[in-house]
Parts: C-alpha cells; structure tokens; sequence
C-alpha cells in the first residue's frame, strides 16, 4: 500500500518509510506484505490503517511497538533517533491492541497513612 500524502491532506508528500506491519493476535492479523508509509505518520495513522484493514463495526485503538519500545511520535522520529537516519530499511513494526488506563471503581475511605500494601499469597 503507498499512501503518497499527509494525513492531513495538505498535498504535501512526505518520505515514504517502508513498514512490515505484524502482530502476534491471530483476529487481528492484516495480509503481510511491506507497506509504504509516510514518514510523518505516527500512532492514530498507523491504527487507523490498521482498522480500514479490518474492518471492524467499532474501532479498536492500537500500540506499536518498534525494536523493543512503543513508539511514541513519528515513524520518521523514531528512525532519526534510533536507527541513525536510515530512511531505506524495513522497520518491522508490531501493532498490539491499547489497553485503556484502569477506571477508579470504588474507594475506601482510610484514617491512618498506609504505607504499604502485601498482596502476596501463600504458596
């Protein structure tokens, strides 16, 4: 897939990165084959690409993770500042569905300071 323009749509053509797309999820899986990306394209493109694939009846968020570590800007960031610049070599790229921060379900109201908390069990 060559996508040639922003995602903005301004017309403006970026490098094209080219992206061996994976993931270990078997429901998840898109057809393999080496993608070519835009440079500028970070985390929401990625996973919208990831969805237009498909095809979902609701969107599902995804993380990606690059050499190790979950890329956090853009592709083109992330080649500059860890692969020295080499703008030509496939980045293997695993997408793994985001987990949503946890939701605070109930408190429990404490006079005293808590300092720690054991969670161990026996065995």
């Amino acid at each position: 897939m060559d996508v040639s323009t922003n995602p903005a749509g301004t017309g403006n053509t970026d490098i094209q990165l080219p992206i061996n797309l994976f993931t270990r999820n078997p429901s998840h899986t898109i057809p393999s084959s080496t993608y070519l990306l835009p440079s500028s394209w970070k985390r929401f493109q990625l996973s919208s690409l990831i969805n237009k694939v498909l095809g979902p009846t609701q969107p599902i968020p995804f993380d990606f993770i690059v050499d190790g570590e979950l890329l956090r800007g853009s592709l083109e960031a992330f080649v500059k500042s860890r692969r020295g610049g080499d703008m030509e070599s496939t980045l293997a790229v695993e997408y793994v569905e985001s987990l949503l921060p946890p939701k605070e379900q109930a408190t429990f109201p404490q006079d005293d300071w808590v300092s720690g908390v054991s969670i161990g069990r026996p065995g």
